[in-house]
């Protein structure tokens, strides 16, 4: 479902502990063709949320949770659907690896990109 790719970042599982791949999160559609929205409705959409359950996270480890796959939920949502391409991620693995270098630089330590997660 939707809900389970979009809202879980926790050790890439979903509530029901299937694994979620990150990639998957960024080839979910937010608001997919068959959603039981008008075009008004999709139109007023600003944002979207992604939820870590803090069970599972602390001050050590919240950095390496959560920035990788919150790196792919926003480059998904906003991405102009005319210029998405969740075929051929090459462009967007250069963002996320350029993203991460810059989370770097602040000192926040996500978790680094392997090529599993996609």
């Amino acid at each position: 479902s939707t809900q389970s790719t979009w809202d879980y970042f926790n050790l890439g599982f979903d509530y029901s502990h299937h694994y979620v791949q990150g990639w998957t999160i960024y080839q979910t559609d937010p608001l997919p063709p068959d959603a039981n929205v008008t075009l008004e409705e999709r139109n007023r959409l600003l944002g979207i949320e992604g939820c870590i359950w803090g069970e599972d996270v602390d001050q050590f480890n919240i950095d390496q949770r959560l920035w990788f796959r919150a790196s792919l939920l926003s480059e998904r949502l906003w991405t102009l659907s005319e210029n998405l391409d969740i075929v051929n991620l090459n462009d967007t693995t250069r963002r996320v690896i350029q993203q991460r270098c810059k989370l770097l630089q602040r000192g926040i330590n996500p978790s680094p990109y392997e090529d599993d997660d996609n």
